[in-house]
């Protein structure tokens, strides 16, 4: 059975959606484990749902690269909120 054109493209949108989900998932962990290092982990839990609404992976990267060098956790909550 021949795949149409269609269908072909249709697998590679679905599987490049997944990889940009996964490297998404990716970066808010890594976020989340940088500031439980540095903070309470509880507290630094509270920020995922906050992470997880940003749909610009870009952004996210951004944040995995301030969270180590932020003085507290308010002061990346304010970093998000930008």
């Amino acid at each position: 059975m021949k795949e149409s054109p269609f269908f072909r493209i249709y697998l590679e949108e679905a599987e490049e959606r997944g990889l940009e989900q996964g490297e998404r998932k990716g970066t808010i962990e890594s976020i989340l484990a940088l500031l439980g290092a540095q903070f309470q982990p509880e507290a630094v839990q509270t920020l995922k749902p906050a992470l997880e609404s940003i749909d610009d992976l870009q952004h996210l990267k951004q944040l995995l690269l301030a969270a180590p060098h932020v003085q507290t956790l308010e002061a990346f909550i304010q970093t998000v909120q930008k």
